[in-house]
């Protein structure tokens, strides 16, 4: 009798692994499915008439103001060397729990660099560091390290 049972439980564990396996398979063929039909559509990007939303006349505050939130010592920054804000874009994308899906979104605004000192939490300054922004209507949507990666295929150029 016992090793019936221990033939059981070797085919019952068996037909588990193999059962996970399969779902596995599944998972990644989805996800595989998903990278596919994203990095497809990063690739139209610009859409033809995006709309990119006003020109931000104010862009320098609202990049200090929207800058200055995140630092330890908001009194400390330096700003200096803005560009002009140009078109430019960034993604989000959004992937289902279970299964194939993708939400994506692509947002159209105007980009500025600009060099930044500030104080890090030892009292000193860091040194002079750029720094990539979107803006939409006055709003800025996204800050990168210049030269970081704001999606694949598309970077934080200065």
């Amino acid at each position: 009798m016992r090793p019936i049972r221990l033939l059981c439980m070797t085919i019952s564990s068996l037909l588990a692994t193999g059962t996970l396996l399969v779902l596995a398979s599944c998972a990644d063929t989805a996800a595989q499915k998903n990278d596919a039909d994203v990095a497809a559509w990063r690739a139209t990007l610009p859409e033809p008439g995006a709309d990119y939303g006003s020109y931000p006349t104010n862009y320098q505050n609202a990049i200090e103001t929207a800058f200055v939130r995140q630092l330890k010592d908001p009194d400390s920054a330096k700003f200096s060397d803005f560009t002009a804000p140009k078109h430019d874009q960034m993604v989000q994308v959004e992937y289902a729990t279970h299964g194939v899906g993708v939400n994506k979104t692509a947002v159209y605004g105007y980009s500025s660099c600009v060099s930044v000192n500030a104080k890090n939490s030892y009292g000193g300054y860091t040194g002079n560091k750029q720094y990539w922004f979107l803006i939409r209507n006055g709003q800025v949507m996204r800050t990168e390290p210049a030269g970081g990666l704001v999606y694949i295929g598309h970077g934080a150029t200065c």
